[in-house]
């Protein structure tokens, strides 16, 4: 009987990077034999306003939410957002995505990761710390602090909580140095870094399936409530006149893109292979660049704990732009992928090497 493994991690969101980071890391478990599922859980939001948990509910105390925000943001980016929904959840339902509760779970391990895991932004989410389970097995992989540093951690008290929550792990790997520096520092472990899943799968032959299209634009993969700016708006707008092509928003709506597209997690490498240019402010949009070989540019705002990090990583901190120009210029240089897939190739090697050494512990 194959071994069970629960995944913890945002498997509800509706993102395209979360889902594919952990659509990834069950190909991978599957492809080893392993019974592996997201398991679910109730998040905590207790640093969050009262609409946070209402945003993410589907009950009855939700409904007002979601009226003031048809009001706020009219009816096309609606029904957008409806269509991805349902987009989300059949991709989760066809894949087989989600299993049993995770107070449920008795199984062999469970890996919290990847993605921000472990950020306290929203509150403190026992789950994300292999609190209250009847596993035994409790590990990490490329688990990420996000925005969260230590001296927060420090501030909300947090600190005894991480102490006494990593020690019950078997092991833990990290996504970025922030999160590495803060583990050692609470854990007085020696903590590697290993890949996002979506670089460790790599989604090669799901990239090479899409064929080149006649379409010819410029991708901007933002989320709906960024890139909204009068200045953003018009520094992009000038970038696509200079270099005369459409923007395509592709998974988030922006009115005031030449076009908005819907897409599944799986659809959306298509849409990175086929631009001929890709503009985000998001690390799995960086990502997803990286493995389509696309010409990107990345804006960073609060998120530069894991963007510079994964662009330094590779040598592409010039990937990075303030203004128009400086955009421009960037588009215009090209990326050595030779080398940069040489790069990713070493650090899938070393981070399967990491993977196979923990489930040889089951």
């Amino acid at each position: 009987m194959a071994k069970k493994i629960g995944i913890v991690t945002h498997y509800g969101v509706h993102n395209h990077g979360a889902q594919l980071q952990l659509y990834a890391l069950l190909k991978i478990l599957r492809s080893k034999g392993y019974s592996a599922n997201a398991l679910q859980f109730k998040k905590d939001y207790r640093f969050m306003d009262s609409e946070a948990e209402k945003k993410y509910s589907v009950s009855l105390k939700s409904v007002p939410f979601y009226l003031k925000y048809f009001k706020t943001n009219g009816l096309k980016k609606t029904f957008f957002n409806i269509k991805k929904k349902q987009i989300f959840d059949s991709f989760r339902q066809m894949n087989n995505v989600l299993g049993e509760k995770y107070e449920d779970f008795d199984g062999d391990l469970i890996i919290i990761g990847s993605d921000e895991v472990f950020s306290f932004e929203t509150g403190v989410t026992d789950a994300f710390w292999g609190r209250n389970t009847k596993c035994k097995n409790i590990t990490a992989y490329s688990a990420s602090f996000g925005p969260t540093n230590l001296q927060e951690i420090c501030d909300k008290g947090l600190e005894d909580y991480v102490k006494q929550s990593v020690n019950n792990f078997i092991c833990a790997s990290a996504r970025d140095v922030n999160t590495k520096k803060i583990l050692e520092n609470l854990w007085n472990k020696t903590i590697p870094l290993t890949c996002d899943p979506v670089i460790l799968y790599g989604y090669k032959n799901e990239i090479s399936a899409f064929q080149k299209t006649s379409q010819k634009y410029i991708l901007l993969y933002s989320y709906d409530k960024n890139m909204n700016t009068a200045e953003e708006i018009n520094m992009i707008r000038n970038i696509a006149q200079k270099l005369s092509l459409p923007i395509y928003s592709v998974g988030f709506y922006h009115s005031w893109c030449d076009k908005n597209f819907n897409a599944s997690p799986l659809e959306l490498l298509g849409w990175f292979k086929n631009a001929e240019y890709v503009v985000t402010d998001t690390f799995h949009g960086t990502v997803i660049s990286l493995i389509s070989e696309s010409d990107f540019a990345t804006f960073i705002r609060g998120n530069s704990n894991k963007l510079v990090n994964l662009l330094s990583e590779y040598g592409l901190e010039k990937r990075i732009f303030t203004d128009a120009d400086n955009c421009l210029n960037i588009l215009d240089s090209t990326i050595d992928y030779k080398t940069i897939n040489c790069q990713l190739e070493n650090y899938r090697q070393k981070s399967f090497e990491y993977l196979d050494s923990l489930l040889s512990k089951l």
